[in-house]
């Protein structure tokens, strides 16, 4: 085996060896390549050929070429020569070899035995490689051949090249000529044409116009010639523009094809025409993904043409589809740059996120390169997220309140997508300070909620004449640009007193009892009807019309029932929630709304189907049978709703004698002072005051007998109440009998007369006395008709002195830090000029906060129409004199002012706490700040029944506990304390014992839950 690297050498001589045959092979066929240039170009100059000579020609030397070809081919792949031969051509190449490679060849690859040792052939091997190493055995390729054939193919090409440098025009028509044989021409011609757009690309439908310009003898005209595929040929002449212009426009090019443009006898063509198609949007799909607190589940849209309508924060993906694949698209947003969309086979997609209400637009370039002719724009709509709408179901309306009602808030939000949120948010209309009540929120769906509350106005200290501005506020989840808050409407709460609330309510209880007589009025109108049609003869038309008229009729009452039930109910509501419901009048609005339910859904309905039964029966019998069951139905409602009337009307006259009562107990205190301040007047006055003294007696005496006059028919009306109320069945409401036993027990009438003398006797101490005696009476008719425990003149007081007491207490709290900021300006005043102004400017905003307290303070004084409303406003004004010299850097100054305002601190904290520690005078009970509960506890918040519980209807369950029905317990110590207290005030007897009665029995607990 010869030595790898002399193997290595042999191989690359061999390559090379092909190389140079191959390329010789090339160089010959480019000679002869050029030879058939020139031959067919001279047989051209000296032969006009016809297209079958030419062609004959052409045949010819293809099939030369083509042989000379094949001969190169096969010198190429024979040309490497075997290992000797290659060895021999290395010999050749270098003599100093000696026939050492040929040798070691020879040995190496002869067949049979070994010619020679092994030793002996490693040995030569080694030897040649030796000497070898230096030399490349490719350069032993002979290589004269190569350059020989290089210039024989070199001498005709350069021939050629100069003949198309000569004559550029005949070498160019003769390879028009050539390039197709079978045209009819001469190489020669003298016109020369140019063809635009000569192959091209077409729009498909669009017109293509092909223009051409001949140079040389101007033809007239120019044929055009084309097809289209599926579509003959046609042929069209066209005369010459001018300057050997010739133009053509094929109308519309709907397939491919070629056209041939001859002009005279020269001819182009053919040229190519290729159909060019734009895409076609097919649609635009929207696929949305809604922001999750909306709660809406992901939707796609394919019949709404790319038009979006989404929440603002949706993430839509938007899909174009076409007729063709796609090579690129793009999508912009509103005027903002165009980004790529994902192109996937005919379809494009791109997603985004809406913002804004806008416009996109999306541009689609198909497989050819062609647009679309305009963007396709579509609408964008952002639906944005409202804020909620609110509305207050209840109370729904401006209202008159007491200082402690309860008033039941029942606020609806809708949102687009859910409320998180919804509370009251109230102020005093004489502050614009707002506050807030959190409602309890029932989601009845995802768009609707309803909050409820029952609103206790005592913590916000109402008086007489405030209002109160209240609305409910709601609050939704948008996460997207951040929750939004909607309102309801305001409404008014106006604070009135006892008696207008007592007025409302008799007015009320007097719209109530016209709606259930209209409904008994109706009710007997329906039984009218029936009546006249079981009178009428059977089968008649008079009949059957009455029938149906009286069928409408009291199918329609149900719904009356139904609304006059709800109008009593919330009226026991209102009465419960304003602290102004008896337990009479709740047991006997309770009664009513039950009955009337009664009424709504069992009475009329039957009386109602037994007419239908009675008006469709053949049998007359039947029918007078069903007609009269019906009728004996219309009259037990009759007599219900008559019965409910005329309680609801009792109840409402036990009202008006209620304040008919508390309006006498009233006046009759106004007299009872004026007597009393009568007989404080010194009687040994001079003579026109003795004159002033008799005529104030008369005026008084005949004020006083008005007031007997008046109670006496007061007592008239009331022994009518009680023998009225206990014949329609009401033996649970014993008002009008209880007030009017107060009154005969009292001898109220005769103690009105005995004072009435006396006053015309001129002895007004002893009227004063049985003054005292008739109120006692007036007081006890009033606590049973309206359930006051305390009469309101004390009430009064209570609130008075509690209000006297903290007002002391704010004032001391001033007094205290005023005194420190004295102190610390006399410190500062025995400073330096230095220290004093930088100690002072120190000082001043304390001074400041002080009188700005100060002076709210003095307006409330003012208010309450406490007389230490001077002296904090006194202080004040020192107050201020004092900061404008700390101000100043004058704390020395300020001393003065300081010390005054103290002072005048202190003067108005004495007179407060005197004012609060006061005691009530003759027929007033004394108490002290916090003594008596409130004014709702007091005659206790008398539960409603589950019929009277409206709510109940709406929000399924109980708006929440309207009382406290269990009573007060034990007495506590400080009230027996105070109880002590009031007896030793030397009250009138009666009194006393009324007070002790009642104290005893609620320190048993023998008091029902409403505090009675």
């Amino acid at each position: 085996m010869l030595h790898p690297r002399l193997e290595e050498k042999i191989a690359r001589l061999r390559r090379t060896s092909g190389v140079v045959a191959a390329t010789e092979g090339a160089l010959n066929l480019l000679a002869a390549c050029a030879c058939a240039v020139l031959a067919t170009y001279l047989l051209s100059v000296t032969t006009k050929l016809g297209p079958n000579a030419r062609t004959l020609v052409v045949a010819a030397c293809g099939a030369a070429l083509f042989v000379l070809l094949v001969l190169a081919v096969i010198r190429a792949l024979r040309a490497p020569p075997d290992p000797r031969a290659a060895a021999l051509m290395v010999e050749r190449a270098n003599p100093s070899l000696g026939e050492r490679l040929l040798s070691a060849v020879e040995l190496t690859s002869a067949p049979g035995p070994p010619l020679a040792s092994p030793a002996m052939v490693d040995a030569l091997e080694w030897e040649v490689v030796t000497l070898t190493e230096p030399l490349e055995f490719e350069q032993a390729v002979p290589r004269r051949g190569l350059v020989r054939r290089l210039a024989a193919a070199a001498i005709p090409w350069v021939a050629v090249a100069i003949l198309a440098l000569a004559t550029p025009g005949s070498m160019a028509r003769w390879w028009a000529l050539y390039s197709h044989p079978r045209a009819d021409g001469s190489t020669f011609s003298l016109i020369r044409l140019r063809v635009s757009p000569g192959n091209c690309e077409v729009e498909r439908g669009s017109p293509l116009a092909i223009a051409v310009t001949a140079s040389g003898p101007a033809p007239a005209a120019a044929t055009f010639s084309y097809r289209l595929a599926h579509d003959d040929a046609r042929s069209v002449s066209v005369g010459s523009a001018g300057r050997g212009r010739f133009r053509y426009v094929i109308p519309s090019v709907t397939a491919a094809g070629t056209y041939t443009v001859r002009c005279g006898d020269a001819e182009r063509g053919p040229y190519s025409i290729r159909v060019l198609d734009r895409p076609r949007l097919l649609g635009i799909t929207a696929q949305y993904r809604y922001p999750a607190y909306t709660r809406l589940k992901p939707h796609t849209d394919a019949n709404g043409g790319g038009v979006l309508s989404a929440p603002v924060g949706t993430a839509v993906l938007v899909t174009a589809s076409t007729d063709q694949p796609l090579k690129a698209a793009r999508i912009a947003i509103g005027r903002g740059p165009s980004s790529p969309m994902v192109v996937d086979g005919p379809a494009a997609r791109a997603e985004f996120v809406i913002r804004a209400s806008d416009t996109y637009s999306v541009q689609l370039r198909g497989r050819d390169g062609l647009e679309l002719r305009r963007p396709a724009v579509r609408t964008i709509n952002a639906i944005p997220d409202r804020p909620p709408a609110v509305f207050l179901r209840k109370p729904g309306r401006d209202r008159s309140v007491g200082p402690h009602s309860k008033v039941p808030i029942l606020a609806e939000a809708q949102d687009d997508y859910g409320v998180t949120t919804l509370w009251l948010r109230h102020r005093l209309g004489s502050s614009g300070v707002s506050a807030t009540s959190g409602l309890r929120v029932s989601h009845i769906s995802a768009e609707r909620a309803f909050g409820y509350l029952v609103w206790d106005l005592t913590p916000l200290r109402l008086k007489e004449g405030d209002t109160v501005i209240y609305q409910a506020v709601a609050r939704d989840n948008d996460a997207v640009t951040g929750p939004k808050e909607g309102a309801s409407q305001e409404y008014r709460l106006t604070v009135v007193s006892d008696a207008e609330l007592r007025w409302q309510l008799t007015q009320d209880l007097d719209d109530a009892v016209r709606d259930l007589l209209a409904l008994l009025g109706r009710q007997r109108a329906a039984r009218a009807q029936v009546e006249a049609g079981r009178a009428a003869a059977p089968g008649s038309q008079a009949r059957g019309s009455r029938l149906s008229d009286a069928s409408d009729q009291q199918r329609s009452l149900p719904a009356a029932a139904a609304s006059a039930a709800e109008r009593v109910a919330n009226l026991a509501r209102d009465m419960a929630y304003n602290g102004l419901a008896m337990p009479e009048d709740t047991r006997t609005m309770a009664n009513a709304v039950e009955a009337l339910r009664r009424m709504q859904s069992e009475q009329m309905p039957a009386a109602a189907e037994r007419i239908d039964a009675g008006r469709q029966s053949a049998n007359p019998a039947s029918a007078n049978a069903a007609l009269g069951q019906a009728i004996q139905q219309q009259k037990q409602v009759e007599q219900s709703l008559q019965r409910i009337a005329n309680q609801m009307g009792l109840m409402q006259r036990t009202q008006q004698a209620g304040q008919q009562a508390a309006d006498l107990l009233r006046r009759q205190r106004e007299t009872s002072r004026a007597t009393s301040a009568l007989a404080r007047r010194p009687s040994n006055a001079p003579e026109d005051g003795a004159a002033d003294r008799r005529d104030e007696a008369e005026r008084l005496a005949q004020e006083q007998d008005a007031l007997r006059r008046e109670t006496r028919a007061l007592g008239s009306t009331l022994s009518n109440l009680s023998r009225q109320t206990q014949q329609s069945g009401m033996e649970w409401d014993s008002r009008a009998q209880r007030a009017s036993e107060a009154l005969s027990r009292g001898r109220v009438p005769q103690r009105m007369a005995s004072a009435a003398q006396s006053l015309e006797q001129g002895a007004p101490s002893d009227a004063a006395s049985a003054q005292r005696q008739a109120e006692v009476g007036l007081a006890q008719s009033v606590q049973a008709l309206q359930g006051d425990q305390l009469p309101s003149a004390a009430a009064q007081a209570n609130a008075a002195q509690a209000e006297a007491a903290r007002a002391a207490s704010q004032a001391a709290s001033l007094a205290r830090r005023q005194r420190e900021v004295l102190q610390r300006t006399a410190r500062a005043a025995q400073g330096d000029q230095s220290s004093q102004r930088q100690e002072a400017g120190r000082i001043a905003p304390s001074q400041r906060n002080l009188r700005s307290e100060a002076q709210r303070l003095a307006d409330a004084l003012s208010r309450a129409g406490l007389p230490a409303s001077n002296d904090v406003g006194e202080a004040v004004s020192n107050m201020r004199e004092a900061e404008g010299h700390l101000s100043a850097g004058d704390p020395e100054s300020a001393v003065p002012g300081e010390s005054d305002a103290l002072q005048a601190l202190l003067r108005a904290q004495a007179g407060l706490q005197q004012t609060g520690q006061q005691r009530t005078g003759a027929g007033q009970v004394a108490a002290r700040p916090g003594q008596f509960t409130q004014r709702g506890q007091q005659r206790g918040v008398t539960p409603l029944p589950a019929s009277l519980d409206m709510t109940g209807e709406v929000l399924h369950g109980r708006l929440g506990a309207l009382g406290n029905s269990a009573g007060w317990g034990k007495l506590p110590p400080h009230l027996q304390k105070a109880l002590r207290e009031a007896n030793d005030e030397g009250l009138p007897e009666q009194y006393r014992d009324l007070l002790k009665a009642y104290y005893r029995a609620l320190s048993e607990g023998r008091v029902s839950g409403g505090g009675r």
